[in-house]
């Protein structure tokens, strides 16, 4: 099954741009961030009756998971990673600090040509 993906983000199949890894990398870090802050937010939406305290923070870490899901997506086809590695790396973004965890320990960056 073939996935589209910017040209911005895949040069071609096997390869990726550098800026890749690092908004992968940016991107988990900001989606861990955005875990931890929801969870704040929703302690005191509970603790202190704020209906609308999880809003904005549900919004953006929601926008942040999918475009971490998409870039682990073209990641993953960029280097041809086996299946398995994509799927622990996704399943470790449920752990806060997990996914940026992984991605920070298995990722290496290209080499510059």
């Amino acid at each position: 099954m073939m996935l589209w993906f910017p040209k911005y983000l895949i040069s071609e199949r096997g390869k990726a741009h550098a800026v890749t890894i690092k908004n992968f990398k940016l991107v988990a870090l900001l989606e861990t961030l955005s875990w931890a802050a929801l969870i704040v937010t929703t302690i005191i939406k509970y603790a202190w009756d704020r209906e609308n305290a999880t809003q904005i923070t549900g919004m953006v870490h929601g926008f942040l998971f999918v475009a971490f899901v998409f870039l682990l997506l073209g990641v993953t086809r960029a280097y041809s990673w086996p299946i398995g590695r994509a799927v622990k790396i996704f399943f470790m973004s449920f752990i806060p600090i997990g996914g940026y965890f992984m991605i920070d320990h298995s990722v290496e960056e290209p080499a510059v040509a």
